[in-house]
């Protein structure tokens, strides 16, 4: 039988005004101990649907359930959920261990020394023991965000909201923090979950993610099933880098059709069915192409590009190709592929799709 939710949005909206509508009757369910990340980009809904989730927003319409019970009306407080916030909002005139047993003293009725044996425990967990009577501007943002996760942790709430958590942190850090971020939910296996915007992220770390746009979300899944298996062209070219490109469906049918982009003809999976002459949006990854021999040997639908630009990503380089009838194409291959001083900008090379590798979608209405 299937695990009860822990968190359930049923038909949840949130309107500002006639004109301003951020969330559009969603459902989402999320599983006990689930990491799931909402993700999208700025203006999607994701910080309104999970500041309704804390009780900071209320929605217009819709319902929010924790454990099965409905606290859509209930205040913050009254749910068992903690945040953590982008800006981590710690207390400077606190030492860290004051800071992070700080919500155990505000009426939650635990004895001071089990209060100090979890705000023990806690430090211990995210590294930071010695740091107890540090106070909070003496160390580094990773340290800060550990110390804002130790705070949140420490009541032990049922979920664990994090608003853009790693925002404020350097390239470096950020990685690492994305490590400890799935080390401590692993250990506690605590319900979170994450706003972001950073793909790489949410692919990272979560379980799941929800993809949102304009107020709406297209599509929950894993994060392999949404990068191989995208249900639109906007997580497709949301999700991990791709091409997108107008074409033409040739021979219809479901599960796979025959497209036309360009001067390239080949078959493309389709999630939905499409009828002969319809329009498509065709999505192509960049490492799914093939160039040189390699296209020749275990490719389709072979042709001939132009190099436009060549950018160096370390052992791969990215190319992006002009082919006859099509601007640019974004293209990733090895180094030891290409070879050390090949493939420059204006050379001609052959180049293929790898067979079943392309996605077709219905092309998006003309605007009005």
């Amino acid at each position: 039988m299937a695990q009860p939710s822990v968190v359930s949005l049923r038909g949840v909206s949130k309107r500002y005004s006639d004109k301003v509508l951020s969330v559009d009757n969603i459902d989402l369910d999320i599983a006990p101990g689930e990491f799931i990340s909402l993700l999208g980009p700025s203006g999607c809904g994701k910080t309104t649907t999970l500041r309704m989730i804390a009780g900071f927003e209320a929605p217009s319409a819709g319902r929010i359930l924790i454990d099965g019970q409905d606290l859509t009306d209930a205040p913050p407080y009254g749910r068992p959920v903690n945040t953590v916030f982008q800006d981590y909002a710690l207390f400077p005139h606190l030492n860290v261990s004051d800071n992070v047993g700080f919500g155990l003293s505000l009426g939650r009725r635990v004895a001071a020394a089990e209060a100090r044996k979890r705000v023990t425990a806690m430090l211990e967990l995210v590294g930071l023991a010695d740091k107890a009577r540090a106070r909070v501007y003496e160390l580094s943002g990773g340290q800060q965000q550990r110390i804002a996760m130790a705070r949140a942790l420490v009541c032990q709430p049922r979920v664990l909201l994090l608003d853009e958590p790693l925002s404020a942190l350097d390239a470096h850090l950020r990685q690492y923090m994305q490590v400890e971020l799935k080390r401590l939910q692993s250990s506690l296996g605590t319900t979170f979950i994450m706003v972001t915007h950073d793909q790489t992220e949410a692919l990272s770390i979560s379980d799941r993610i929800a993809v949102m746009d304009k107020g709406h979300i297209e599509q929950v899944a894993s994060p392999d099933a949404l990068y191989d298996t995208p249900h639109s062209a906007f997580v497709a070219g949301f999700i991990g880098a791709s091409n997108l490109l107008p074409g033409e469906v040739l021979q219809g049918g479901s599960g796979s059709v025959t497209v036309a982009v360009g001067a390239l003809r080949f078959t493309a999976r389709a999630p939905v069915p499409l009828q002969p002459g319809a329009a498509v949006t065709v999505s192509l990854r960049p490492e799914d192409l093939r160039l040189g021999h390699a296209a020749q040997q275990e490719g389709s639908a072979t042709t001939h590009g132009r190099i436009l630009q060549r950018l160096f990503h370390g052992r791969a380089l990215r190319l992006h190709i002009s082919l006859p009838g099509i601007d640019s194409l974004a293209l990733d291959v090895s180094r030891e592929a290409a070879g050390q001083h090949a493939l420059q900008p204006g050379d001609e090379i052959p180049l293929s799709i790898l067979p079943g590798a392309a996605c077709a979608f219905p092309a998006p209405a003309p605007a009005a």
